[in-house]
């Protein structure tokens, strides 16, 4: 199939390729992949996407959020730890050290989509008053 006009149908398509193909290179180096977020330009005939390669650890707590969390009052045991909002459940899985106001990734456990929240919700999980 060739493509001549970029459209949502067809960025997805190549991203479902994109993925398989990557996939495989994951599995021959035993990393572990995760997908961004992406775009595409109809006018311009462009497709991005993030894709991000880490290596897993044997407790699957990620190096960086291990070595992240205690600048951000958090424990390494924090990484899949779970809250409530009035918006839904979500666990913490990140961290954005280059963003101040919101540096805790966590993803929605209904959607699986990642939101950004304050240190606020770190003292929210250890009890301490806000």
């Amino acid at each position: 199939m060739t493509i001549k006009k970029m459209t949502k149908a067809n960025a997805r398509i190549i991203n479902q390729a994109a993925m398989e193909a990557l996939k495989q290179v994951a599995e021959k180096h035993g990393l572990q992949l995760s997908e961004g977020r992406g775009g595409y330009d109809p006018s311009g005939g462009t497709f991005d996407k993030k894709y991000t390669f880490t290596i897993p650890t044997e407790d699957g707590i990620p190096a960086d959020f291990r070595r992240l969390a205690s600048m951000f009052h958090m424990e390494p045991e924090d990484f899949g730890r779970t809250f409530i909002t009035h918006q839904g459940e979500y666990a913490i899985c990140g961290i954005a050290p280059r963003s101040p106001k919101y540096p805790i990734l966590a993803k929605c456990v209904k959607s699986g989509k990642t939101f950004k929240f304050t240190e606020r919700v770190v003292k929210t999980l250890k009890g301490e008053q806000q």
